[in-house]
């Protein structure tokens, strides 16, 4: 008996271990399936997701891409270069944001497309296909560069929303028709195939909101082919907001427009309510509410527009006295005691931000040659030739100058000119480096 005892004693333990073993099995697997399994499912349907809206991107770019070739080739007044913009291949999932300008703005024939190696290198041979213009614009990457990109960073900024352009996975910048015309004035009447192709696109990507770049000639188009409505929301046709069917769609003047400080903010201000507040079914009654002091500040400074052209000798002097604290920010300082207006760029570079007569920006070697004919300086042409074509500066003409730009194209405050002053020589420094280290 005792010895029985014993035995049962000894196994007893080993038969609950045993037990409990198994038991902590299901009780994990129960819990795996119930905790971790949905997620699995969810990134599964993800993927899925994102490979569905891939294939249908695939096929909307040929139809588009024929569409448009089409055109092109039929119509001579359509023999126009056509693309869009951000890299389509580069989305990780539907878009945060989509946003819609007028039309890309570098103009140029189809023809002439077609064979540029510019083009070529990219993709192209003799024909626009829907994996290239997938791709996008090849100078995608210089978008920091394009005036009216600035003006739309600064805008969002004022609204502490920029950080949504900083992710490209996150947003596409894409256009209305993607034939190319340098001012959208210059676009023919167009076949409403081209607008319901971008409306495919919208269709296809599903973002969770739509910003147009342009009241007239963007959002107006897209409202009669989308059958939509929307609502003005503040003075002077800054901004009107609506829904395309569940998305949320929002409109501005285009950031190339000449629009006052207090305009950009308020119109960045108001983006940001919006972002923030889809659903809300009184936004008019908000904004009116909530920015009242703002809207008061653009219809006052709307009033005394006239007072621009007589303030600008004023404003011409602020601009050179102000730059100074805001370039040395920027680790760009003067070099010249004698002419403080002065700033060095690199060894050989120097811009100047200078009142003299109607007030502009210049860009030359610091030891400039009056006659830039003579080509004494490394890089020369593709320092003039970024300036101009990049950067909208234009050549002096006593050749003194690689280019130079008139404050009056940067804005009409002081703030916005020396804002958006900073801005260039922020990006002509970068660039001419890289010029100058090939």
């Amino acid at each position: 008996m005792n010895s029985n005892k014993y035995r049962e004693q000894q196994q007893s333990p080993q038969k609950f271990y045993f037990l409990s073993k198994k038991h902590w099995y299901r009780t994990m697997r129960t819990y795996l399936k119930i905790v971790y399994l949905p997620y699995i499912h969810l990134i599964k349907n993800m993927m899925t997701d994102l490979e569905l809206m891939k294939q249908e991107l695939a096929k909307w770019a040929d139809s588009t891409s024929n569409l448009y070739h089409d055109l092109a080739k039929k119509e001579p007044i359509f023999d126009k270069a056509f693309y869009t913009q951000s890299n389509l291949n580069d989305l990780e999932q539907r878009p945060e944001l989509l946003i819609l300008a007028i039309n890309p703005g570098s103009g140029g024939s189809y023809t002439d497309q077609v064979s540029k190696t510019f083009w070529t290198d990219w993709g192209l041979d003799g024909k626009m296909d829907g994996a290239t213009l997938l791709k996008g614009n090849p100078d995608w990457y210089k978008r920091d560069t394009w005036r009216f990109w600035q003006r739309l960073k600064s805008i969002l900024r004022r609204g502490k929303i920029e950080s949504i352009l900083q992710d490209k996975s996150k947003f596409v910048l894409t256009n209305l028709t993607l034939f190319s015309s340098v001012q959208a004035k210059d676009l023919p009447k167009l076949p409403s195939e081209c607008i319901q192709k971008t409306i495919e696109l919208i269709n296809i990507l599903q973002p969770k909101k739509i910003l147009c770049l342009g009241i007239e000639d963007c959002i107006d188009p897209l409202k009669k082919e989308g059958k939509f409505t929307t609502e003005l929301l503040l003075p002077n046709k800054l901004l009107s907001h609506g829904k395309y069917q569940h998305i949320p769609i929002s409109s501005i003047k285009h950031p190339s427009s000449r629009l006052t400080t207090e305009e950009m903010n308020l119109v960045g201000k108001c983006l940001k309510y919006l972002f923030d507040n889809p659903n809300d079914t009184e936004i008019k009654a908000q904004i009116e509410k909530i920015f009242s002091g703002e809207i008061d500040e653009v219809k006052n400074k709307k009033g005394n527009l006239n007072d621009v052209s007589r303030d600008f000798p004023q404003i011409k002097t602020e601009v050179q006295k102000n730059i100074s604290e805001k370039l040395k920010i920027e680790g760009i300082c003067t070099f010249d005691d004698k002419h403080p207006e002065r700033y060095k760029i690199s060894e050989d570079i120097m811009v100047s931000v200078t009142k003299t007569g109607v007030g502009y920006v210049g860009i030359r070697h610091k030891n400039y040659s009056l006659n830039y004919k003579v080509k004494e300086y490394p890089h020369q042409e593709k320092l003039m030739g970024f300036l101009q074509k990049e950067m909208g500066f234009i050549n002096d003409t006593n050749d003194a100058w690689l280019g130079v730009k008139n404050f009056s194209n940067y804005g009409c405050t002081t703030e916005e000119i020396v804002s958006m002053i900073v801005e260039d020589i922020k990006i002509i420094k970068t660039e001419f480096e890289k010029i100058m280290s090939e």
